[in-house]
């Protein structure tokens, strides 16, 4: 469960930073892991009944090969989502800092760093402040860039399990929505590439 007992006003704001990031993102990130795991194999299933219906003779039109493709496509990715999304948030943007975000050396071990990780990286930069830079500065962004991080992860897990039922009759524009959720997902988890792709492109400018 989220700690809050030590963010008391004795602390700096980022102390504060971390603290929230370890003890309250972190296991929130824990949990969306875990969840996704059971989701995940529960897809997997789902499409080997539908490939059942699939060879039920008058059943037929009532089955979408749609749907069961995306199932299997679904729960393969859910079932397993966490190196998915260390995959996902050095994507695009990040491909020159692949290992930017994996946890520090000695903060986790054995099962728990699928489940922290990589959400943890942000709380080590908290502290790598550059000579000069303001610290609360730095701390606001980085907590910023892990909020989006775990919301990111939860509008891509969105987008995947409404691709799922899309050929079971969905709602007009169901195909749009999850695509964007894919898309807002994979931003979200990058934020912190985004920002310095976009900061260096105006730079540059």
């Amino acid at each position: 469960m989220a700690d809050f007992s030590a963010v008391t006003t004795g602390l700096t704001f980022p102390q504060e930073a971390v603290h929230i990031i370890k003890h309250v993102l972190a296991p929130m990130m824990g949990i969306l892991v875990g969840l996704c795991q059971y989701i995940g194999f529960g897809f997997i299933l789902y499409g080997m009944m539908r490939l059942h219906r699939h060879t039920g003779g008058n059943m037929m039109h009532r089955v979408s090969p749609w749907g069961t493709g995306m199932a299997f496509a679904a729960g393969t990715v859910l079932a397993a989502f966490a190196p998915e999304l260390s995959v996902l948030s050095n994507s695009i943007w990040g491909v020159n800092h692949v290992w930017m975000h994996q946890c520090p050396a000695g903060s986790v071990s054995g099962h728990e760093r699928i489940y922290y990780c990589p959400i943890l990286g942000y709380a080590k930069e908290v502290t790598n402040v550059a000579p000069g830079a303001d610290a609360t500065e730095q701390a606001i962004k980085v907590l910023g860039f892990a909020v989006l991080f775990l919301f990111g992860a939860i509008s891509f897990v969105r987008g995947f399990t409404q691709l799922v039922f899309l050929g079971e009759g969905g709602q007009q524009g169901g195909l749009t929505k999850a695509v964007t959720h894919i898309f807002a997902g994979t931003v979200g988890v990058n934020a912190e590439h985004v920002y310095n792709f976009f900061r260096g492109v105006l730079n540059a400018g």
